[in-house]
């Protein structure tokens, strides 16, 4: 599994661009004698066991893709693909699933199905919906659903839950203000975004309620914006603002999005600019259900592993949520070390000692989620 999994952290790829991945999973699964799986997502892989009965079905999911940032340490197995590297971890998520496989070849379970998903395009919120929405995905139907998260600065092996949401709503807008541009010594005789933008910026802060253990926590955080060109004798014609959200439900984010837009016509409202709006990057909160965090719970004792009932959710966004959103299931955290680098850290590594835990923590709950 160290090797397997090195071998993927060595060839990461973006969103939507998990070609080599998907190959290489292929080859893995047959390697381990693994035959029933597809294409399903566009880049994403479906593994298909039937051990003899319809009903339960559970589905396991991991995620495939790598971000868009450098190496930033030198180690045997880095990156060769310049810009690109696995620093979220999926290179441990998609392994710790091969390994699953194996151990669901080499030790069959007596009832139930089986469905292992690995998914593309997490990063972008994309991978989701293009999994549930292809036709492959039709004839799946699960009963349950599971998800793990690799979690620097906890104990390894170290498993959190919580009941509800376990991650935040999180979504990006983004505004295209079209003004019109002037000489900057007679920026009356053009329309200058510049007022706007202070004042959506403004507004915006105002809807955030950064507080954790607040049922109304929101979240407005500008991430990007720019006005103009540096041409220092032209008044600036257009500028962009782009915020992302986030809440603890869905339908807080419904109501958050609301607000903001509203918020957005009315700073433009009689100012003679132009808007275009597009919504980016929608991660759906992840609800975990009771009855699949309880069934967690059991594995976790049976592993002998530490268990933490969360009190207050993650405030970041995870794709799986879409999944928590149409079947019942649960996400839940994974320690992977105190004293590792955090996600997304030019120094993070999936360290490989855990790999081995994860596979038996999911093969206990696919096999108490089938025993009924």
């Amino acid at each position: 599994m160290t090797r397997i999994r090195r071998e993927f952290h060595s060839h990461p790829e973006l969103s939507e661009q998990e070609f080599e991945t998907q190959n290489h999973i292929n080859e893995v699964l047959e390697e381990f004698g693994v035959t029933n799986f597809e294409a399903i997502g566009g880049t994403g892989v479906l593994v298909q066991f039937d051990f003899g009965s319809e009903s339960p079905h559970v589905l396991i999911r991991a995620d495939i893709d790598a971000l868009p940032l450098d190496e930033g340490v030198e180690r045997e197995h880095g990156s060769l693909n310049d810009g690109v590297s696995h620093k979220c971890g999926h290179d441990g998520h998609l392994t710790i699933l091969l390994g699953l496989a194996k151990k669901l070849v080499d030790e069959p379970l007596t009832s139930g199905r089986v469905s292992l998903v690995f998914q593309p395009a997490e990063e972008t919120g994309t991978g989701a919906r293009k999994v549930i929405e292809d036709p492959v995905f039709e004839s799946i139907k699960p009963d349950l659903v599971f998800a793990l998260h690799n979690l620097p600065g906890f104990e390894k092996r170290q498993i959190l839950v919580r009941e509800g949401t376990f991650t935040a709503a999180a979504t990006s807008l983004v505004f295209k203000l079209h003004g019109e541009t002037s000489h900057a010594g007679e920026p009356e005789k053009g329309v200058n975004p510049a007022l706007t933008i202070a004042h959506i910026l403004t507004e915006a802060d105002r809807l955030s309620n950064n507080q954790i253990d607040s049922e109304d926590f929101t979240l407005v955080t500008p991430v990007y914006a720019t006005l103009g060109e540096i041409a220092y004798g032209v008044s600036a014609g257009y500028g962009e603002v782009h915020l992302t959200l986030r809440a603890w439900n869905n339908e807080k984010m419904e109501r958050l999005k609301e607000k903001v837009n509203k918020v957005v016509d009315q700073c433009c409202e009689g100012m003679n600019l132009g808007i275009e709006k597009e919504c980016v990057e929608t991660f759906h909160a992840n609800m975990n259900s009771p009855e699949a965090v309880e069934i967690i719970r059991k594995a976790t004792k049976e592993n002998n592993f530490k268990l933490e009932e969360m009190k207050y959710p993650f405030k970041w966004g995870e794709d799986f949520g879409l999944f928590t959103e149409k079947f019942s299931g649960a996400i839940f955290g994974f320690g992977v070390g105190v004293d590792n680098p955090p996600l997304h850290h030019p120094e993070y590594d999936f360290p490989d000692d855990v790999l081995v835990d994860g596979v038996n923590m999911f093969y206990s709950i696919v096999q108490l989620a089938t025993a009924k």
